[in-house]
C-alpha cells in the first residue's frame, strides 16, 4: 500500500517528461521545416536573378530553340569583283566552277579568252593578259567582274582589269602533296624517263638530275610561286644556291631575305589565301569574305583522281630533299598555312560551328545531286540556321552545281556574243544589226546557221545542260505550250486560255 502511493505520487514527473519530449520533436519539425522553406524560397529568387543575367534561351522548351537559329542577314553587301590566281593542280578547278555558277547565275561579266580550244584556259598564263587575248565585257560601261582563269600574277595587271575594288584570292596546297598530284596529272614519270617501280621516290633522291625545265606549271621548283609571281630568273638563283649546300646547311641569308620578301608582298596583295588541305573552313572564310549565301559556296570536286602515290608514305631523308628543291614553296605555303590558322582561332566557335553546318549541308547535297532518289520528288529543302535562310536544292541546280568547266566557259561565251556582237554592223548585210542567235542552235543546228557557238556548244554540253542552260537564260519556258496565246490551230483560230483573272 505505500509503495502503491509512491508510485502514484512519482506518475505526475513521468508524465511531464513524456510531454517535453514530444515538445522538443514537435518543436524540431517545425523549425526544419520552416528552413526547408526558406532555403528553397532563397533558391528560387537567386534563379530568377541568374535568369535575368543568363541567355534566355537555355531555359527555353525544345520548340523555342528556332528562336536562336533563325538567320540574321549580315550587315554588308555581296561583292561580285574578284580576281583568282588559279595556280595549278591546287584545287583551282573546282574554285573556278564555284565562281563560274556565281558569275553565271549573277550575270556577271568573266574576263574570257578569245579562243575556243579546249586548252583556252591557260591562253592568259601562255601568252599574257593582254587585250588581243580576251573578249570586251558584256558591258563597257560596269565592265569585268571576275578573273578567273590560269594567269601569272601581276597585281597592276588585275587592277587594271577590274578596278580597285577587286578582292584577290589565291589557294595553296602542302608541296608533298602538291608534287604527287602534278606526278599523276602531267604524267611527270614519262616525261622525266623514269622507270623504276617507285619512280616517285627515285626522282626525290635527286629532283635537279631529272628536272632540267624550266620553272613553271609542269616543272617542280616552287611551281605555285611561280604561279604567284616570283620571276623565274630569282627561282632558278635561290635553286642554283640551294645546290650547293651541304647536307644539313642553312640557306644564307640572302636566300632567306628574297623569300621572306617574296611572302611579304603576296601577304599585303592577297585579301584570301585558301589552303587546299582545309577546303570547307576556306570557302566558308570565302564566303563571309565575299558575303555571299552558304549555298553559293556548294561544290562538286573537279579534276580530282585516285593515284597509288596519294596516300603513299615518303621516307624522311627524301622529305628533306623535297624541301630543299622546293624551298620558296614550303616557305610560302607554312607561312600561309600559320596566318590561316591564326584568322580563324581570331573568328571563334562560331566560324567553326558554321563550317561544321557547311559540311553536314554539302553532304546532303551531294547525295541529293547523286542518287536518284524518289521519295525526294526532286527537290531537297535546307532548313534556315543563324548561317543560311533556308532555300532549296531542286535537280536545276544539280545540273549547275555539276556543269563541266568547258560548259560554262562556252554558255558565258555565247552569252558574251549576244550582248556585244548584236550592236556591231553586219559586214555581209544592209541591215546594221546581226541576225539574233536562235535559242534551239545546239539542239538543231539547221535552225541557226550563222550561230557560231552551236558546235562549241555540243560539244562542251550535255544535252540537259544546255536545255537547263535555255530555261534559265528565258530563251525556253514552262508556259510555252499549244495553249499558249501565240498558238494557233491549223484554221488560224485561237485557242481560249486560262484566265486567272476570271
Amino acid at each position: 500500500m505505500e509503495t502503491s502511493q509512491k508510485m502514484t505520487k512519482r506518475a505526475p514527473p513521468l508524465q511531464l517528461f513524456k510531454a517535453i519530449v514530444w515538445l522538443v520533436v514537435f518543436t524540431t519539425v517545425v523549425i526544419t521545416m520552416v528552413t526547408l522553406f526558406t532555403a528553397r524560397l532563397g533558391t528560387s529568387r537567386s534563379m530568377q536573378v541568374q535568369r535575368r543575367a543568363m541567355p534566355t534561351y537555355l531555359f527555353r522548351q525544345r520548340s523555342d530553340f528556332v528562336e536562336k537559329d533563325k538567320f540574321t542577314s549580315p550587315n554588308c553587301t555581296a561583292r561580285t569583283k574578284l580576281a583568282l590566281t588559279k595556280t595549278h593542280k591546287t584545287g583551282g578547278t573546282t574554285l573556278m566552277q564555284i565562281f563560274h555558277r556565281y558569275a553565271y547565275l549573277h550575270n556577271l561579266s568573266v574576263v574570257l579568252p578569245t579562243v575556243t580550244h579546249p586548252g583556252r584556259m591557260n591562253l592568259f598564263y601562255l601568252h599574257g593578259l593582254i587585250p588581243k587575248n580576251y573578249l570586251p565585257p558584256q558591258s563597257k560601261a560596269h565592265g569585268y567582274d571576275m578573273l578567273i582563269y590560269h594567269t601569272k600574277y601581276n597585281q597592276e595587271n588585275y587592277t587594271k582589269l577590274l578596278g580597285k575594288d577587286a578582292v584577290f584570292i589565291t589557294i595553296l596546297r602542302e608541296p608533298l602533296s602538291h608534287l604527287k598530284s602534278q606526278f599523276n596529272f602531267f604524267n611527270l614519270a614519262e616525261k622525266f624517263k623514269l622507270t623504276g617501280p617507285q619512280p616517285l621516290f627515285q626522282f626525290l633522291q635527286d629532283p635537279g638530275m631529272y628536272d632540267h625545265g624550266r620553272t613553271g606549271s609542269h616543272g617542280t621548283k616552287s611551281p605555285m610561286s611561280r604561279d604567284l609571281g616570283m620571276s623565274r630568273t630569282v627561282l632558278d638563283d635561290i635553286t642554283n644556291s640551294i645546290d650547293t649546300l651541304r647536307p644539313g646547311e642553312p640557306p644564307n641569308a640572302s636566300v632567306l631575305a628574297t623569300i621572306e620578301t617574296f611572302i611579304a608582298k603576296i601577304s599585303k596583295e592577297m585579301d584570301l589565301v585558301m589552303i587546299t588541305d582545309y577546303y570547307d573552313e576556306s570557302l566558308v572564310m570565302l564566303k563571309r569574305l565575299m558575303c555571299w549565301e552558304l549555298r553559293d559556296i556548294l561544290y562538286f570536286k573537279m579534276l580530282s583522281f585516285s593515284y597509288e602515290t596519294k596516300t603513299e608514305n615518303i621516307p624522311p631523308t627524301l622529305v628533306e630533299n623535297h624541301r630543299k628543291w622546293d624551298i620558296v614553296d614550303y616557305h610560302l605555303y607554312e607561312h600561309f598555312n600559320r596566318t590561316f590558322w591564326k584568322r580563324v582561332k581570331e573568328l571563334g566557335d562560331d566560324f567553326r560551328a558554321e563550317t561544321a553546318h557547311f559540311k553536314t549541308v554539302h553532304f546532303s547535297v551531294l547525295k541529293h545531286c547523286t542518287i536518284d532518289n524518289p521519295l525526294n520528288k526532286g527537290v531537297l529543302v535546307i532548313p534556315e540556321s543563324r548561317w543560311n535562310p533556308s532555300f532549296t536544292v531542286t535537280y536545276e541546280f544539280c545540273t549547275l552545281l555539276k556543269y563541266g568547266q568547258l560548259c560554262y566557259m562556252s554558255l558565258l561565251y555565247d552569252r558574251n556574243l549576244r550582248y556585244t556582237i548584236r550592236k556591231k554592223p553586219n559586214p555581209g548585210s544592209k541591215s546594221r544589226v546581226v541576225r539574233e542567235y536562235s535559242p534551239h542552235c545546239a539542239l538543231c543546228e539547221t535552225l541557226a546557221t550563222d550561230c557560231t557557238m552551236c558546235t562549241k556548244i555540243s560539244q562542251d554540253c550535255t544535252l540537259n545542260e544546255y536545255i537547263t542552260h535555255l530555261f534559265l537564260e528565258k530563251q525556253l519556258s514552262h508556259f510555252d505550250t499549244s495553249l499558249s496565246n501565240n498558238r494557233r490551230t491549223i484554221n488560224g483560230q485561237n485557242q481560249e486560255e486560262f484566265r486567272a483573272d476570271g
